[in-house]
């Protein structure tokens, strides 16, 4: 199975592939799961606006946006297992 990686831009300047979980859109607003490729333990996520070909992303999120994203990515994992 073929994985979509992404490049982070890391906050030290420094880029890191990740691969992509899981992309939601929910209204207006676009949400990104992914995380470090071959690393299971870990998923970060990320609302993202596209700007230029050039995913901009932020990680600022509510309590709500993270218990909504857990569920999602808990169903998801399901799913596939």
């Amino acid at each position: 199975m073929e994985r979509d990686i992404i490049t982070v831009l890391q906050e030290d300047g420094t880029k890191k592939e990740m691969e992509v979980v899981l992309l939601y859109k929910e209204g207006n607003t676009n949400y990104i799961l992914y995380k470090e490729i071959d690393n299971s333990d870990e998923c970060y996520a990320a609302k993202y606006k596209i700007n230029n070909d050039i995913y901009e992303l932020d990680t600022n999120l509510t309590k709500k946006e993270i218990s909504k994203l857990e569920i999602l990515l808990n169903s998801t994992l399901k799913e596939n297992n």
